[in-house]
Parts: C-alpha cells; structure tokens; sequence
C-alpha cells in the first residue's frame, strides 16, 4: 500500500484515493475548483501505485490541467520527461 511517508509534504489541494478503475487507467486526476484528487487503480501491485502516483503528480506539477495542448500530446511530453509510468 502507499506509504504515508509518499504522501507526506502533499499539498492540501490534494487527496489520494485507491479506487476500482477500468484495467487499462492506471491513474488519474480529477480536478474541481483548483482541487485535486488523484485516483489510483486498486489493482496495481504497490509499485504500480507509485509510479502511477508520481505520473499524476507530474502532470498536476507541470501545470496541464491549464494548458491547451491535447492530452495525447500531455502524456508523449510527459513520458519525454521520463516521467511515465513504465
């Protein structure tokens, strides 16, 4: 399971659920209100959580949730940065 020492320094703007996911969503961020919360797929091994995690983080830190780029072209920059969860 995530360690609360992963979440520890989160921002208050953001939760972390573990919640039942289609198998091909690993993550993702829903935002409402400047209010993030990321939702992790219950049926990722420990490992796949944390990488999952730190994607989604990388998006919310990147600022995509404002830009005007597709998200097809959000997730090859992203995975450019080797930021992706492979």
């Amino acid at each position: 399971m995530l360690s609360r020492r992963l979440l520890n320094g989160f921002p208050d703007d953001t939760t972390v659920r573990i919640v039942k996911l289609p198998l091909r969503v690993h993550a993702m961020v829903v935002r409402h209100d400047c209010y993030n919360t990321i939702l992790i797929n219950e049926a990722l091994s420990a490992d796949g959580m944390v990488r999952a995690l730190r994607h989604e983080i990388s998006h919310i830190e990147r600022g995509d949730f404002d830009s005007d780029l597709t998200a097809d072209e959000i997730e090859s920059a992203v995975h450019a940065e080797g930021r992706g969860n492979t």
